[in-house]
């Protein structure tokens, strides 16, 4: 019997609505469809949004959490894993498109290889469409422990995850900028298998403050907040909290450009046109 699935997507305010109508269009084309949609509307939202999303109503199941002010992303998460039916789940970003077997491709991968969690490649264009950038993560359990330590090696706008194992490590919570990376520590922690897939499975838009948002004292300061949780559950120790703050440091403290630039060739690959 078919696998059900259900798929998570966060909005709020700095969202624009022909960014939703393409991310829900490209939900609604998979080769293998959602049984369910959790819509998180954190805090205020475009009107325009939110009629559109009850148009979508009569083709799929969708169910809506309603925040009356905006509580962050780790909150928001929380919830909506709670509500959801199902044990597979998909997370989806307004503004991203999916490619059509994404949901397949994946939900095969999560049980062939008997996985708690998963993910894959993104690719990450700007909104002129002139730059393309390919975002590779380690694919096995074994590849991706090793990594989580200095960087965050599951993309979370293509991750597929179990619901019972999410629950079971503690769920997210509000860790500003890095609360799908606490979660993925927790899940390794708990023994939980990751994995991802060889495969690109979501197109990225980044705006124009991708980069400013990964810069300055203070994301410095919340990636310190999420370096206290990881040393309070033993997963690294003084000496590692030590250096991996001062690598850190050193980088968001740079010019964007040259931020830019640590990403590009350290973190991404450019994609040739």
């Amino acid at each position: 019997m078919q696998k059900k699935l259900s798929v998570i997507l966060p909005i709020y305010w700095k969202n624009d609505f022909e960014g939703l109508k393409k991310t829900f269009s490209s939900i609604l084309r998979q080769t293998l469809q959602a049984n369910e949609i959790i819509i998180i509307y954190d805090g205020y939202v475009d009107i325009k949004i939110i009629k559109y999303i009850k148009t979508q109503k009569k083709l799929i199941t969708i169910k809506e959490i309603k925040n009356k002010k905006n509580i962050g992303l780790g909150k928001s998460l929380n919830k909506a894993v709670k509500l959801c039916s199902f044990e597979f789940i998909i997370r989806a970003d307004c503004d991203d498109f999916n490619y059509k077997d994404r949901f397949k491709k994946q939900l095969n991968f999560m049980i062939k290889y008997n996985l708690d969690i998963s993910g894959g490649y993104t690719i990450e264009s700007d909104t002129s469409k002139k730059l393309k950038i390919l975002k590779i993560n380690p694919k096995n359990h074994e590849n991706i422990s090793k990594k989580m330590k200095f960087r965050n090696p599951i993309s979370h706008q293509t991750v597929i995850f179990k619901k019972n194992s999410v629950l079971k490590a503690g769920n997210y919570e509000d860790v500003p900028y890095f609360e799908d990376y606490f979660l993925w520590i927790k899940m390794l922690k708990c023994g939980y298998r990751l994995g991802n897939m060889n495969r690109v499975l979501v197109n990225v838009e980044i705006d124009k403050d991708f980069y400013n948002r990964r810069a300055g004292l203070k994301y410095f300061k919340d990636y310190l907040y999420f370096l206290k949780k990881c040393k309070k559950i033993n997963f690294i120790n003084i000496l590692e909290y030590i250096r991996l703050s001062l690598f850190r440091f050193s980088i968001y403290i740079l010019p964007i450009t040259l931020v830019k630039k640590f990403y590009y060739y350290f973190l991404r690959k450019k994609i040739r046109s």
